[in-house]
């Protein structure tokens, strides 16, 4: 038996609910249900339970808490997953229903990625879930697009964590126990409005960040610290300008810089002896430095919507690169 109550003009479920014993599935998304009878735990029966997007700002109701206990989490047990996390698993699978895109685990029954994403703009403040800081063998997270305003210290508690996604949120400050987070690898923050950088300090380990669209007025200093960097992407901020320092990035392969206004390359990237992918599309460029003759990893080279009429000989011999302009 199933009940889609979804997209309807409904503002409460009534106690006889608690009657529908054989009821599988019930979805209330997308409703102005804001509260649930006690009764909704009598649903011995219940597989699939989908609630509105309030419930994702407030604290989780224990009714909600005790239908996934008692019904939903069965299924991913079923799967292999141990209680606790099964348990996780469910409470996600209620209050993130169709932002809960793919699901990681292992083989010993931990989940080990987790991926949340919402239309940006749709959605009021989501409060973030801190439910699933107790995965502690998580090693990729992403939750995009929840217009979080806030991230609970209880992030620090992931400590296994080598992938965070925490973009198109808008808050400007990260706890700082996200400093317990040593082995992050890949860390984007892209669409975010974060004002002090400092931080990326703690991730000695980095080698991909993307801040894309994060509305940079200067290149965050503590950047060129991250000296194992791989792949760097500062895409679509302000009229930034690119320091000398950025030879100091010795591990890049890929740097992507397009749409930043940028007026001139730094000498001192001709440095980056790994770089195999440079992107510069929408700039104000008009020349390029011979320096990066010796970019001899290069391969492809981005350079539409410039204003450069002439790619120096030095760039232009470098073996198997090519130049898209």
């Amino acid at each position: 038996m199933h009940l889609d109550l979804s997209s309807t003009s409904i503002k409460e479920l009534p106690e006889s609910i608690g009657r529908l014993s054989h009821l599988k599935s019930l979805d209330i998304r997308y409703t102005d249900i804001n509260k649930l009878p006690d009764s909704i735990i009598g649903l011995q029966e219940l597989e699939e339970f989908y609630t509105p997007q309030i419930f994702q700002r407030k604290k989780v109701p224990q009714s909600v808490i005790t239908v996934a206990k008692r019904y939903i989490s069965k299924k991913y047990v079923e799967k292999g997953l141990y209680q606790d996390e099964a348990l996780i698993m469910a409470l996600s699978e209620i209050l993130f229903s169709k932002g809960l895109h793919e699901t990681e685990v292992d083989e010993a029954g931990h989940v080990k990625g987790l991926i949340f994403a919402e239309d940006y703009g749709k959605l009021e403040k989501a409060r973030f879930p801190e439910f699933i800081t107790d995965l502690k063998f998580l090693e990729n997270l992403c939750f995009w697009g929840y217009n979080l305003s806030r991230v609970p210290k209880s992030i620090g508690k992931l400590k296994n964590l080598k992938i965070l996604d925490l973009g198109r949120n808008n808050f400007r400050s990260l706890p700082s126990s996200i400093e317990s987070l040593k082995k992050i690898e890949s860390l984007f923050l892209n669409y975010t409005r974060i004002k002090n950088w400092d931080f990326l300090s703690y991730f000695p380990k980095l080698k991909q960040l993307s801040l894309v669209s994060c509305s940079l007025i200067e290149i965050p200093e503590v950047i060129w610290s991250l000296t194992s960097l791989e792949h760097l992407n500062l895409g679509f901020n302000r009229n930034i300008e690119l320091s000398k320092y950025i030879g100091k990035l010795k591990s890049l392969r890929i740097l992507n810089l397009n749409g930043n206004s940028l007026k001139e390359i730094p000498r001192d990237i001709g440095h980056l002896d790994r770089l195999e992918v440079l992107k510069l599309y929408n700039n104000y460029l008009t020349e390029l430095p011979a320096t990066m003759g010796s970019l001899k990893s290069l391969k492809k080279i981005y350079l539409r919507q410039n204003k450069i009429k002439e790619v120096p000989a030095p760039i232009k011999n470098l073996k198997d690169l090519e130049i898209i302009i």
